[in-house]
């Protein structure tokens, strides 16, 4: 019973981190071309 919901519980936290990492990601490609391109 144990390891299941330790698996359960680390593939929810993998989907979260994964989320967090796609989400940082897509703010950084938002803000680079207001970096190569400074008005």
């Amino acid at each position: 019973m144990g390891p299941s919901i330790n698996k359960g519980s680390c593939h929810v936290a993998l989907l979260w981190i994964l989320e967090l990492v796609v989400q940082e990601t897509v703010t950084f490609l938002e803000k680079l071309p207001n970096l190569a391109n400074p008005d």
